[in-house]
């Protein structure tokens, strides 16, 4: 084969083509195998999200159960779990979702740090003050727990209706 017919326009033109029209393809199937693996991602994160608030939602049922038993629970709740599976949604879920999810973390945290003042009333020595200490700080726990049971539902249907927003 002689130069004149590796240098033809109309050769590199064809091998121009088929590596430009190849590349073209090449990434076209990469971008599209990338967007089906950060929907699967995105999905399992929220539902991820969702298992972590009823996780939660039955650890509130659990010391509601307690409570009303006047036993006292010795658990918390998982607000950990929920901060990773947050910001692993944040770039997709809604900012007011967001905020609420973050929000009602933010009240599971709260009644974390009722329970720990609840627990250290209850194994102290018992005088009539501190009787009256622990039915007041039981009755709080309790409220706080029904209302918090109640929003975590709200929040769990409207993670799993939420539409992920692709940027």
């Amino acid at each position: 084969m002689s130069l004149c017919a590796l240098l033809d326009p109309v050769q590199i033109w064809y091998a121009f083509l088929g590596a430009a029209l190849g590349s073209i393809f090449a990434i076209i199937i990469s971008w599209r195998i990338q967007v089906s693996h950060r929907k699967k991602e995105s999905q399992l994160a929220k539902e991820a999200l969702v298992e972590r608030l009823k996780f939660n939602n039955d650890r509130a049922l659990q010391m509601m159960e307690i409570f009303g038993k006047h036993g006292w629970p010795n658990m918390s709740f998982d607000t950990t779990g929920i901060i990773i599976w947050l910001s692993r949604v944040a770039g997709i879920l809604e900012g007011q979702l967001l905020q609420d999810v973050n929000w009602h973390r933010y009240q599971l945290d709260h009644i974390n740090d009722k329970l720990t003042i609840y627990w250290n009333v209850k194994t102290t020595p018992i005088s009539e003050g501190q009787m009256v200490q622990e039915k007041i700080c039981r009755e709080d726990i309790v409220s706080h727990l029904e209302t918090v049971s109640k929003d975590i539902c709200s929040l769990q249907k409207r993670v799993l209706q939420a539409e992920i927003k692709w940027r």
